[in-house]
């Protein structure tokens, strides 16, 4: 289950550096 929850943040934190980027 923490490997899975680690996944989530790391996809969000993803996600808001691409939305930073655009």
């Amino acid at each position: 289950m923490g490997t899975l929850l680690l996944l989530v943040v790391l996809l969000e934190f993803n996600a808001i550096h691409i939305s930073g980027w655009q």
